[in-house]
């Protein structure tokens, strides 16, 4: 469950493939044990299917690109809404995916991002020192400076 949230938060769109280097770093069952295993999990609850290239209309997407599949796009439903899926795709076009270590999973799903990193702890200091935060503000300030890069904001109101 924690692949798929990272999945949601981080790239909404990926190759089962891409999927199963997540899972992978922590179960060692076989791609298709994999594939088994979303499918049979509630789509209310993980909010996301599998779809073939062909059921999207990608058929002709270059096989050496990153974002085709032969087994399939895991694509984060309510992306389908609203042309999202087109904008998102248009995107990650020609893009590698980041693949974490099992501990970043482990801490974006609980923490929200990375609170480990250098960048952030240098963020999080400088909120504290130098801005007077008491950590929790820090913490919380972190957090929407990491929620507004996700979202591509500049800034928060």
């Amino acid at each position: 469950m924690k692949c798929v949230q990272f999945f949601i938060n981080y790239y909404g769109i990926a190759p089962v493939e891409i999927i199963y280097e997540l899972y992978k770093l922590r179960v060692k069952d076989t791609i298709d044990e994999m594939i088994t295993m979303l499918w049979s999990m509630p789509v209310d609850i993980v909010e996301s299917c599998i779809f073939s290239m062909d059921r999207l209309g990608l058929q002709d997407w270059p096989k050496d690109d990153p974002i085709y599949s032969s087994r399939g796009l895991f694509i984060h439903s309510p992306l389908l809404e609203d042309g999202e899926f087109e904008y998102l795709l248009d995107r990650q076009m020609d893009k590698e995916f980041y693949i974490p270590s099992v501990q970043q999973i482990e801490e974006i799903c609980s923490v929200g991002y990375e609170a480990s990193s250098l960048a952030y702890k240098k963020l999080e200091t400088f909120f504290m020192r130098k801005m007077d935060m008491p950590h929790e503000h820090a913490v919380t300030w972190c957090l929407q400076v990491w929620a507004n890069s996700y979202e591509g904001e500049a800034q928060t109101n």
